[in-house]
């Protein structure tokens, strides 16, 4: 056995082990909830150790956690590197403002030419030097990814193929999904090596639900009018390629708002083949290339390239849309069926780890993820009754049923409802967050008109940036109540953290302002069909609906409760978490139940007592 590097285990780590080295040595999944702060990481990492797993794939939502998974492998003293996003590592390429970020193929054909011209001194530096060295600079930089990466640049070497370089030599590969999820990117990666040479471990599994989203592409309206200005310069005004985007400007330039459905087999007409655009935008980059490289530069944007990438998403079976982006118009292209991304790389793995705090049931990971692997399901929570008991000992949930987000009955008396519970909330607390979550922008916006809160309400928007949000807290949490208004599943409620310098949950109430049910518009209404067809219709609106909507719910609350003995007051205010299907897919103990703003007040002010939260605790 290899040893923890923790003084004991707590309460469930060691099963968790033992269940992670059993579907190892079995080739099977599982699926492991457990509530943040529980240590899944380390359990997992000591369990994949101890069944003697070679490779290991240990894939991430985002590159700011990829430092947590590096922390604990230190700490076991295993081998590992780690990939995020090339596009962001490189310093010879990387884009000046974030709005123009490069597409993955227009970045990596770009990558490309510059290494065959022997143009980027970065990659061929790499040649002078050993992977000893490399597992040098990544000693030097601890815990901290983003530091390695600028160590490696700093020494002149690239810092995605150094990386990279690494990867046969390790047990642990951290990297984000689509190094999993796209096979284009798994294959140029690991190749070559197929999926069955790793064991998988997916972190915040519970994002699978959305999986179809990884392979979406986007071309704005800009877009469209930066590619046909290239094109013109190159080929004239009147080229065939040009005459195709007017066409597509034409078709989307009237779209009145909302979300529409295009018809992808009619933008195949109108714009013809992909492999024709990925040719034009061939000889553009070659052209652009070699003026930059005149110029002493490499960065180029080829937007032909985008119109490219975007049609061969729609050959390859995506459906299209249209919609508005910041005052912006945007089609986009998108597969309705997360089986598309999904059902290989959880399939064909030696054996795969699913794990999250709000890990959506089995049937449903077995049904709409397409997985055939036997599974295995390990509930904390469930197995090990005492860790239940200790987050809820320090969380008091007050369901408020006399509102509801219910389409059928918005209108200004239920916003000023909303408004006044809201209100109550944050007049009771002497400080820290209140996280208060809408199942949309819009519902948010309606009822925060009539919001009186204390301070300076922060309300997600799409320029919100999460540190930005995180440093206020710190800074004003302590002192004073700060209300946070965002929406389920936004950039504010999944996989970030609200914490002190100890650690400690900032976030003392969250109150969930409706049940938070996805938005219908036309690429849920295509994902809810493509469901039906397989499912059935029940089952596909149970699993769209309410197992969604349950995961959001309790993603809400863990943005509060990030380790026992956080203390928080959970409001869920719609009366339909009174149904018997969402209290079963929720599961938090109800311990009020109230039907107006004065029976509210009155429970909230016996939770805060309870908790120590009301002035004379801490």
């Amino acid at each position: 056995m290899p040893s923890f590097p923790y003084p004991s285990f707590r309460p469930g780590q060691r099963e968790v082990a033992e269940q992670v080295a059993r579907v190892v040595r079995e080739g099977s999944i599982l699926l492991l909830q457990a509530p943040t702060g529980f240590g899944k990481t380390a359990a997992v990492v000591y369990g994949l150790i101890e069944a003697g797993a070679e490779r290991v794939l240990y894939v991430v939502r985002t590159r700011n956690e990829i430092q947590p998974v590096v922390r604990e492998l230190r700490r076991f003293g295993a081998s590992y590197t780690f990939l995020f996003s090339a596009r962001r590592m490189c310093p010879l390429l990387r884009p000046g403002d974030e709005e123009d970020v490069p597409g993955v193929e227009e970045f990596w054909e770009t990558c490309r030419l510059v290494r065959l011209k022997g143009a980027c001194s970065y990659y061929s530096n790499l040649d002078q030097v050993g992977r000893d060295t490399l597992q040098t600079v990544l000693g030097e930089a601890g815990e901290d990814p983003f530091l390695a990466v600028a160590l490696l640049a700093g020494y002149g070497l690239c810092p995605f193929f150094a990386l990279k370089m690494l990867v046969d030599d390790v047990t642990f590969v951290v990297a984000t999904y689509p190094y999993l999820f796209n096979p284009d990117i798994f294959g140029s990666v690991f190749e070559p090596r197929a999926y069955e040479d790793f064991v998988v471990v997916v972190d915040e599994a519970h994002s699978l639900m959305e999986a179809h989203t990884l392979l979406e592409r986007r071309l704005s309206l800009n877009d469209i009018e930066r590619a046909a200005e290239e094109l013109a310069e190159r080929y004239g005004k009147e080229s065939e390629h040009v005459r195709r985007l007017q066409r597509l400007r034409t078709m989307i330039r009237g779209y009145g708002g909302g979300m529409a459905r295009l018809d992808a087999s009619k933008l195949l007409d109108v714009l013809g083949d992909p492999e024709e655009w990925f040719d034009v935008a061939h000889e553009l980059r070659v052209e652009k290339l070699a003026r930059a490289l005149e110029e002493g530069g490499a960065q180029v944007k080829v937007y032909s390239a985008r119109v490219a990438a975007f049609l061969d998403a729609l050959a390859k079976g995506a459906r299209a849309y249209v919609y508005s982006e910041r005052g912006k118009v945007v089609v986009k292209a998108v597969p309705s069926d997360p089986c598309v991304v999904t059902e290989e790389p959880l399939n064909r793995p030696a054996a795969v780890v699913l794990m999250s705090g709000t890990m959506p049931p089995a049937s449903y990971v077995r049904d709409v993820l397409c997985v055939r692997k036997p599974i295995r399901v390990y509930d904390v929570e469930l197995f090990h009754p005492a860790v239940a008991a200790e987050y809820g000992r320090w969380r008091r949930t007050i369901v408020a049923a006399e509102p509801t987000s219910r389409f059928t009955e918005r209108g200004e008396r239920m916003f000023r409802l909303y408004a006044s519970y809201i209100e109550a909330l944050t007049a009771s607390l002497d400080r820290g967050a209140v996280l208060i979550v809408f199942p949309s922008y819009e519902f948010m916006e309606q009822v925060l008109r009539h919001v009186r809160a204390p301070g300076d309400l922060i309300a997600e928007g799409q320029d919100t940036v999460v540190s930005e949000v995180a440093r206020e807290l710190r800074e004003r949490a302590a002192r004073e109540v700060v209300a946070v208004a965002a929406v389920a599943s936004g950039k504010l409620v999944e996989g970030v953290e609200f914490v002190d310098e100890e650690g400690r949950s900032l976030v003392r109430a969250v109150f969930v302002a409706g049940l938070p049910y996805p938005q219908p518009d036309a690429t849920f209404e295509d994902y809810l069909a493509a469901m039906a067809s397989k499912l059935g219709e029940d089952v596909a609106r149970d699993y769209a609906y309410n197992v969604t909507a349950s995961v959001r719910v309790r993603q809400a609350v863990g943005r509060a409760q990030r380790r026992p003995g956080d203390r928080v007051v959970v409001v869920l205010a719609d009366r339909r978490f009174l149904y018997r299907r969402i209290r079963e897919l929720v599961r938090l103990k109800y311990d009020s139940i109230v039907f107006s703003l004065e029976g509210f007040k009155r429970a909230l002010a016996r939770a805060l007592r309870e908790l120590g939260l009301d002035g004379r605790g801490a």
